[in-house]
């Protein structure tokens, strides 16, 4: 959790089941905050889905690693966790999101980051059916930053990271893609091509947060036959369809999808792959194109090694398309921040996780732009009633407290604001360092 900024903050710890170390983070940062006296126990609310408790260890969170255990309460609905929720509770930790069935989940546990609160959940994203399980994704896609462990594979004598869960065995155990049946999806696209193991990793972020450029340097770099790909929705280097163009002024080649223009889909990047036996794919402004979910899958199934990049989150603050989906699909979540540069609050300068458009009169003053406002989605060519011109919006990186949404309707969920309690600003970055060093004595 990183946890040395000074706004509400929601992470999410993903991986598969067994081994990924989901229950190991709550106890590492429940630890930290008490120990730290940082926080009192009262101030903290740890709570896990019946599913995830230990038949051992009834009413608590369960470390196996670190052999420690966290006083826990169990709540199976959302109404239940809501009701739990005191002025008093600063943090609040959920373990086993994935079992969560209510589509208002991701919803919910945004309110609480609303609120005012830290929020730590952690949950399965991926079924063995390769189908996000239940709302993780969604989770994770309004989650402000996020941990995606890959533990070594438990088939024998692989050392493989693993990704997926086995749930065929009553342990479930981790599996990397060489081990992991698919089901019907693996039969369909056909076992893995020579043995590679296919990778998707993810660059998210708000606009500005540099996705795109960290992105466009792995790709200088990356070795084999690679393509980078962009949608011509984007309008950065627009006058250039042969190459992509960061904020910066980085430029790459890369091929045109004329979503847009032609109504292609994200199979031309599949059609490109196979035609030129690419081993390496780059794609920008993931949400931008239609199946990219299901051409990501098989790709990576394939044993290509795929990259993509993009917000995950609309000025609404509504998740976009394809990337619940993507979240729970990726191997590893790599979080991309820029500065707080609202201009409604004179640019506070704090972590921004939100994007804030703004509407931009013949005056040059600028206002924020309204729920419902006219909203340009790619994965599904929706274009809200609106009068308001491309060409008359700009946006801004903002932080949680300054991101202002005219028009927002009251919360789904009556969740009583901290009252008391400042949540402390203390240093992440010794705790990442542990995190590092427990990564490295348990898989290296």
């Amino acid at each position: 959790m990183v946890e040395f900024f000074r706004q509400p903050w929601m992470h999410f710890f993903g991986g598969p089941a067994r081994g990924s170390g989901g229950s190991g983070h709550i106890v590492r940062s429940y630890s930290r905050i008490v120990n730290g006296c940082l926080l009192g126990k009262d101030n903290i609310l740890v709570a896990q889905h019946h599913l995830s408790e230990c038949p051992d260890n009834r009413g608590c969170i369960v470390s196996g690693s670190m052999s420690c255990t966290v006083p826990a309460k169990t709540f199976d609905s959302l109404e239940d966790i809501a009701q739990a929720v005191t002025p008093s509770h600063a943090v609040v930790m959920y373990d086993g999101v994935h079992f969560l069935d209510d589509p208002r989940t991701p919803v919910f546990f945004d309110e609480l980051v609303q609120s005012g609160r830290r929020v730590t959940v952690t949950g399965v994203t991926m079924r063995d059916s390769c189908t996000p399980y239940n709302f993780a994704g969604h989770v994770s896609a309004m989650a402000d930053s996020h941990t995606y462990r890959r533990p070594v594979c438990n088939s024998r004598g692989c050392h493989n990271r693993a990704s997926r869960t086995d749930w065929s065995s009553p342990r479930r155990v981790a599996r990397c893609y060489g081990h992991y049946d698919a089901g019907s999806l693996e039969k369909e696209i056909g076992d893995v091509i020579n043995g590679k193991i296919g990778f998707f990793r993810l660059y998210v972020g708000c606009m500005y947060a540099e996705k795109s450029e960290e992105m466009a340097q792995e790709a200088s770099e990356v070795k084999g036959k690679a393509a980078t790909f962009r949608c011509d929705y984007s309008d950065r280097g627009r006058e250039d369809d042969s190459s992509l163009v960061t904020f910066n002024g980085t430029r790459i080649p890369a091929m045109m999808v004329y979503c847009k223009a032609k109504g292609e889909t994200a199979e031309k990047i599949y059609e490109v792959v196979h035609d030129k036996g690419l081993s390496a794919v780059f794609i920008d402004e993931a949400f931008m194109y239609p199946k990219l979910p299901s051409v990501i899958r098989r790709l990576v199934l394939e044993g290509v090694q795929v990259f993509a990049s993009s917000i995950t989150t609309s000025f609404e603050n509504g998740i976009l398309p394809n990337m619940a989906e993507l979240m729970a699909m990726a191997d590893e979540v790599v979080d991309n921040y820029a500065f707080c540069n609202n201009h409604l609050y004179e640019s506070c300068g704090d972590i921004a996780t939100r994007t804030q458009r703004l509407i931009v009169s013949t005056d040059s003053s600028s206002t924020p732009a309204a729920l419902g406002e006219k909203l340009l989605v790619a994965g599904d060519c929706v274009e809200r009633a609106g009068s308001v011109k491309v060409s008359n919006v700009s946006y801004d990186a903002t932080c949680r407290r300054h991101h202002t949404i005219p028009g927002y309707t009251k919360p789904l969920f009556e969740l009583p604001p901290v009252s008391g309690i400042a949540i402390p600003w203390w240093n992440g970055q010794d705790y990442l360092s542990d995190i590092a060093k427990d990564w490295e004595c348990k898989f290296y």
